[in-house]
């Protein structure tokens, strides 16, 4: 089937990126795209972007799909005319080592009436139990052009349930949905590192739920329908509760007060003097099994929840006393919350009493203290001067970065202005040849009438017109013969990193960077360049148009160097031999340093693969040509030579160009 992967890497720190370009390495449907921490909404809203498919399915890096799921489903989607396929999940739990039941992932069968499984729904069929769906992203299947259409985007600014809020973002455009039984996706849960489990264990983070019943809030607001509005207004009520009993106990105080606000402002915008009962449905009894009643209330209004009965009362009280819970005409509980005090009756009986003085909450029953916490308002201040403490951190970090930044940046203007800008579309209407230090060098036939661009030991061996020299401790070998090199026609660049050290992230270490000499550059003809290697400097992990301003791209061979140097220069066409990507030795049949092969392969060959996007890009008529390809196999336009060919008898059995 044919389909597009797009896997968007926020910042990981466990070596999942390498993995996910080695795989991109080895099947172009897959693309990898990489940003700096900004979130889960942002991630999703950059594979939105970048997706060209029909339907968008959403998988967390720590699920799995079935076999031939994408296949299924478009098929599903296509037989039906579904703007959304909803279906059903397993749910792995990874200390049991077993599927377990989860009634809220597929708690539609709960919901919707069951002639309508496998059918398409609209949306008068299934706005009534719009809150009751799981707002989890990754059991539906969305065409995209009704994303596009509607201008459906992930909320960037909160941290939790994000995806609820955007699949309430998709049922407010109305779409038609296909619910199915049958099962596609296998979310596992109870993983320590997976990034529920961490956001768990952030309790600042916790509070976020309620800007989630904020935003929710505000898009009732804009829907026109006053009936539809008030119905999804019970709906988001419902939800209030259901959290309130699951939010950890020492943020319920605030959690409650944030409640009472938002309740504030509804009331003066709506009428609300109405009862609004709950159906009863399997799942919701697992989420009431701690109390036996869950209560907001202000002097206004009470909002209650009776876990015996399943039912939820919510009314506008029409008195300024106290509301007096009754069933059956019966007095059960009196609440009483003001002034720091909240008190309980049971049958008229006063049990309870909770009072905050002093930063601590004291519990009473029946007039005996039995706990006295902390309260939430001061541990709440606990956390927000870490909070902003680690924010000063961050900005002072920053501010580092930027300085930095802006440093790289003038010291490589200043430089590459003096020494590249003569250079741009120089030769124009010539034809080059970059040189690799690699054994298929040795095939290369000399031709006169091109532009010859060699790299480090080349110069020993070849006639050259430029030369890039780059990299001290892979040089030094024969570093000094330069002080022997006595052709004045070559024109020499010495590599430069922007920073003497670097972070090594997977290893957690600074490594030091070795520079060749800036005295070399004053004994022969040559001038300095600057690159840059890594995260920890800016600009060098892209490659730029204009190198009079910015430093060359560097992916762990001075090749990248000599060859952004002859895009630049304007050469109509591009051949490179001896390019053998680190593999083999050189072509003078010295060995290479084992610790450079394998890994530096693959960083060599991603960023020849990011070159030929830039190039069918930025200079689309440039040919550039592959002399002998080893490393590079595939990725240009492959030619070979006849020894070489002769050389390598497994050639004759494909389908390759000879050169003449």
């Amino acid at each position: 089937m044919d389909i597009e992967i797009i896997c968007v890497d926020d910042g990981s720190t466990d070596g999942s990126l390498d993995v996910l370009k080695k795989f991109s390495l080895l099947d172009s449907r897959i693309k990898v795209f990489v940003q700096n921490r900004k979130g889960v909404g942002s991630a999703r809203n950059l594979g939105l972007a970048k997706a060209q498919g029909k339907y968008i399915w959403f998988v967390d890096a720590d699920d799995w799909i079935s076999y031939n799921s994408c296949e299924e489903l478009y098929e599903i989607a296509e037989k039906n005319g579904a703007d959304i396929v909803y279906f059903c999940v397993d749910y792995f739990d990874s200390i049991k080592q077993a599927n377990v039941e989860n009634k809220w992932f597929n708690s539609f069968n709960d919901c919707i009436n069951k002639k309508y499984y496998n059918s398409l729904l609209d949306f008068e069929d299934y706005k009534e139990f719009i809150f009751r769906l799981s707002g989890a992203v990754w059991h539906k299947f969305i065409l995209r052009d009704f994303i596009v259409k509607n201008k459906i985007y992930f909320s960037e600014n909160i941290f939790l349930m994000e995806d609820r809020l955007y699949c309430f973002d998709l049922f407010l455009k109305k779409p038609k949905i296909f619910f199915t039984l049958e099962r596609f996706y296998t979310y596992r849960a109870n993983r320590k590192d997976n990034v529920i489990g961490r956001l768990a264990e952030d309790n600042i983070l916790r509070l976020n739920i309620f800007y989630y019943f904020q935003e929710v809030y505000n898009r009732i607001q804009k829907q026109s329908e006053s009936v539809e509005q008030r119905e999804l207004l019970n709906n988001l009520f419902e939800g209030l509760i259901l959290y309130y009993n699951q939010c950890h106990i020492n943020f319920k105080n605030a959690y409650y007060n944030k409640v009472l606000k938002l309740i504030k402002v509804i009331k003066q915008t709506q009428e609300l003097e109405y009862l609004h009962s709950i159906k009863s449905f399997e799942f919701c009894e697992n989420l009431f099994k701690k109390k036996n009643i869950v209560k907001i209330v202000d002097k206004d209004i009470l909002l209650v929840y009776f876990n015996l009965f399943n039912i939820t009362f919510f009314r506008v009280k029409k008195t300024p006393f106290i509301f007096l819970g009754k069933f059956l005409g019966i007095p059960i509980f009196t609440f009483r919350n003001q002034d720091g005090v909240l008190k309980r009756n049971f049958l008229g009986i006063p049990f309870f009493k909770k009072v905050e003085k002093l930063d601590r909450i004291h519990s009473y029953i029946f007039g005996i203290k039995y706990k006295a916490i902390e309260s939430i308002d001061l541990k709440l201040k606990g956390l927000e001067q870490r909070l902003k403490q680690h924010n000063e951190k961050l900005l002072n970090d920053l501010k580092l970065r930027l300085k930095q930044h802006n440093e790289n940046l003038t010291a490589c203007s200043s430089l590459h202005q003096k020494v590249f800008s003569k250079y741009k579309d120089k030769h124009r209407e010539e034809e080059a040849v970059i040189l690799g230090s690699g054994p298929s060098l040795n095939y290369y036939q000399y031709d006169e009438s091109k532009i010859h661009i060699g790299c480090n030991r080349i110069f020993k061996t070849m006639k050259l017109d430029y030369l890039f020299l780059f990299d001290a401790e892979g040089t030094k070998e024969y570093l000094y013969d330069l002080f022997n090199f006595k052709n004045e026609n070559t024109k020499v660049f010495l590599g430069h990193f922007l920073r003497d050290m670097e972070y090594n992230q997977d290893q957690s270490y600074w490594v030091h960077l070795h520079n060749i000499p800036e005295k070399f550059s004053q004994v022969f003809n040559s001038e300095l360049y600057y690159i840059g290697r890594g995260a920890s400097t800016p600009f060098t992990r892209e490659i730029y148009t204009d190198l009079s301003i910015f430093p060359l791209m560097d992916y762990r061979t001075v090749v990248h160097h000599a060859f952004q140097f002859a895009l630049f220069a304007g050469f109509k066409k591009i051949y490179i031999a001896g390019c053998d990507s680190q593999l083999n030795g050189y072509y003078d049949g010295s060995q290479q340093d084992v610790k450079w092969t394998g890994d530096s392969y693959n960083h060599v060959v991603a960023g020849w693969k990011k070159f030929k996007k830039f190039i069918d890009e930025y200079y689309p008529d440039t040919e550039v040509i592959s002399i002998n390809p080893v490393g590079l196999r595939g990725i240009f336009k492959d030619i070979y030579t006849r020894q070489y060919v002769y050389d390598h008898p497994d050639l004759l059995n494909q389908d390759i160009e000879i050169m003449d």
